[in-house]
């Protein structure tokens, strides 16, 4: 099976799809993430094209953390440095400070 797609008579597509590298999910290893500075990104495409798992879309440019690994590949070809990689762990933390502010029922302890 070709790793392409026709189109149309004359087009090929030949960015990955997310996940066509591995078939189950891969955010248990990852040990960074890519964040996009939007106000620094030219559109330029190469991170969706360089991305081996595909996890990067575009119109408008978003990552699938599902499918990313961390590899910081798309950092690497970034011409406007618009793609920083951030320690996963620095990005739970905060998470996990968030989660435990929307969980907490102000209504249940009288404010």
């Amino acid at each position: 099976m070709p790793r392409w797609e026709v189109l149309a008579p004359g087009l090929i597509e030949f960015g990955p799809k997310p996940g066509n590298k591995n078939i189950g999910f891969t955010t248990q290893w990852r040990w960074q993430r890519p964040i996009i500075d939007y106000k620094r990104c030219t559109d330029c495409k190469l991170c969706h094209y360089y991305c081996p798992d595909g996890a990067i879309s575009f119109n408008p440019i978003k990552i699938d953390y599902d499918y990313c690994k961390g590899c910081g590949i798309c950092a690497n070809v970034c011409p406007a440095k618009a793609i920083s990689m951030v320690s996963e762990l620095e990005h739970l933390e905060g998470l996990k400070d968030r989660e435990v502010l929307r969980r907490f029922d102000q209504r249940e302890y009288g404010f």
